[in-house]
């Protein structure tokens, strides 16, 4: 199941904000990573 979820950062001196849909969760790394893509398709790793 994806979820979409809101993310808010600063940056340069302004507050920005994004949509992301999560599609995946990694807990078997030594940090749990979330796994996103944005309205793109670009994947990242928050």
């Amino acid at each position: 199941m994806k979820e979409e979820i809101l993310i808010t950062y600063y940056k340069d001196g302004y507050l920005l904000s994004s949509y992301m849909t999560v599609v995946d969760i990694d807990l078997d790394s030594l940090n749990t990573a979330v796994i996103c893509t944005d309205a793109f398709y670009n994947k990242m790793t928050l």
